[in-house]
């Protein structure tokens, strides 16, 4: 039942949470040379603005993180983590207001697959690329198009390959005729291009 799905769908989130936390406490090295680079560079930021735009650093990243870091580096996986675990959490949502069959099966093939819990709680983009095409889709099914748009004008500044994705995002409005939302989806990576 309903109340029996919620429940077990934030066993699985709770779960990943504490598993991915005990990982990054007792974790003595990152996922790959990138992350230590992209945090430093993050890190010096305000000092050095050339890291907002970087396509190395990805403008996202650095854009959620350089406020953050001086409150210590383990915000960074923390953080990480609880942006996967609630991608997680709107992704089921969306496959339930699509009436799938076993939607919070969603939650565990996502959180729980081998490449992405290692990689959810480190300096990564495809962690954030994740977190909003799963918002995307949240959004997209509950036809909330203001949000839509953005998620999807964010994601080339979290993965600049996505960019090919905002056709997808485009057709999606242009279908409904949410034209007012194009504008949306377009800005961020104009703005980043300027």
């Amino acid at each position: 039942n309903k109340r029996n799905e919620t429940i077990l769908v934030i066993c699985f989130i709770l779960l990943y949470v504490l598993l991915n936390l005990a990982y990054g406490i007792l974790d003595n090295a990152t996922w790959d040379d990138d992350c230590p680079g992209r945090i430093y560079n993050t890190m010096i930021a305000f000092e050095k603005p050339e890291h907002f735009i970087s396509v190395w650093n990805r403008p996202l990243f650095v854009l959620l993180f350089a406020p953050l870091l001086p409150i210590g580096i383990n915000v960074v996986f923390i953080s990480m983590i609880l942006i996967s675990a609630t991608a997680a959490y709107f992704l089921y949502l969306g496959a339930k207001k699509k009436k799938m069959q076993n939607a919070f099966m969603v939650v565990p093939l996502l959180l729980f697959q081998t490449f992405y819990f290692s990689v959810s709680r480190n300096a990564e983009t495809e962690p954030l690329a994740v977190a909003l095409l799963c918002f995307g889709f949240y959004f997209l099914v509950h036809k909330k198009w203001l949000g839509f748009a953005i998620v999807g004008g964010l994601l080339p500044l979290a993965r600049l390959e996505l960019a090919v994705f905002l056709a997808i995002w485009a057709f999606y409005l242009l279908k409904d005729k949410q034209y007012k939302y194009i504008l949306f989806l377009v800005l961020p990576t104009l703005l980043w291009n300027i």
